[in-house]
């Protein structure tokens, strides 16, 4: 069995495609012992019963904030289900959000509580989006916002309809580290990306410059090095950004390889918590040899952060 069960929060406002996307995942052999919970918004939970289960493995999770207190009711679910993960009866967890929900505070959920903290990793963040309606939904709600900023992958859905010409830029300018996959070409590409350790990150993926847009708050700073990094001050440096920062901090990701050692290894951060880098299983090959995180905020604090890696590698971005 793995040391730790991968974790993919799937996420998107109503009417993205979210549980459409999900079902053809569950469709794929990397999926084959999947647990899903899924977030239900409202007192009556119908959601999951839209999930085709597997194993009775689709799990409602309550309404309400289940990620802001450690004994939550999704700390308790992924809890419950770690006899089956350790016997790799479970061998990938996948939270589907309501379409409604910040997703900040179920990453920190992910990693506040230690028992979770210490068998889950969180694996990918998947944004489903609209293309019809997806520039609306952001121009209106925060919330979706928030849904792009974090994710690892936007999967636009009813391209069919619309060609997504406006909102391609838009969402790249909100997260320019994401890799953007339309819905033909997503699910597979999905399925094998996350079945070899989806958070090995594809050079593609950080091409883009930081920015802001359109009025968002929100900001993705992208940190980059050639060679490889020394592991302590890095680390004391990442650690200081989240302590000082972490009320700005939407989402702390990336990938490093430090002095010294032949495989890379993952980092993941939500607000004040910041999870012990995780190792990817495999040499990396000589295009993956990078170190690079991407450190997403509410407010402008691109200089600052810059400046604070600056001092302690003298690396820039």
């Amino acid at each position: 069995m793995a040391e730790t069960t991968p974790v993919t929060l799937l996420t998107g406002f109503p009417g993205a495609g979210k549980t459409t996307v999900l079902n053809q995942l569950l469709k794929t052999p990397q999926f084959d012992r999947a647990a899903v919970l899924v977030d239900e918004f409202g007192d009556v939970a119908i959601g999951h019963r839209l999930v085709r289960k597997i194993d009775n493995s689709a799990v409602p999770i309550p309404a309400g904030c289940q990620c802001c207190i450690p004994r939550s009711n999704l700390v308790q679910t992924l809890r419950s289900l770690l006899p089956r993960a350790r016997l790799d009866q479970v061998s990938r967890v996948v939270i589907q959000t309501s379409g409604l929900a910040d997703p900040v505070p179920t990453l920190a959920g992910l990693l506040r509580d230690p028992a979770v903290a210490a068998a889950y990793r969180l694996d990918s963040v998947i944004a489903v989006i609209d293309t019809v309606n997806g520039l609306q939904h952001l121009d209106r709600y925060d919330e979706a916002r928030r849904q792009v900023a974090v994710a690892d992958w936007l999967v636009l859905t009813n391209t069919d309809l619309a060609d997504g010409a406006a909102l391609r830029p838009r969402l790249r300018a909100l997260n320019p580290a994401a890799t953007v996959l339309a819905d033909s070409q997503a699910v597979q590409v999905l399925a094998d990306m996350l079945d070899s350790g989806g958070r090995r990150l594809r050079s593609q993926c950080w091409t883009a410059d930081d920015s802001a847009s359109h009025g968002s708050k929100s900001q993705a700073v992208t940190l980059t090095w050639s060679e490889p990094v020394s592991r302590q001050p890095l680390l004391a440096t990442l650690r200081h950004v989240v302590a000082t920062h972490g009320d700005a901090l939407l989402r702390v990701t990336g990938q490093l390889w430090f002095t010294d050692e032949s495989q890379l290894y993952t980092v993941q951060g939500a607000g004040h918590l910041l999870q012990d880098p995780e190792p990817l299983a495999g040499r990396p090959t000589s295009t993956e040899r990078l170190s690079r995180l991407v450190i997403v905020t509410d407010r402008p604090l691109r200089a600052v952060i810059e400046a604070a890696f600056s001092a302690a590698s003298g690396a820039g971005r």
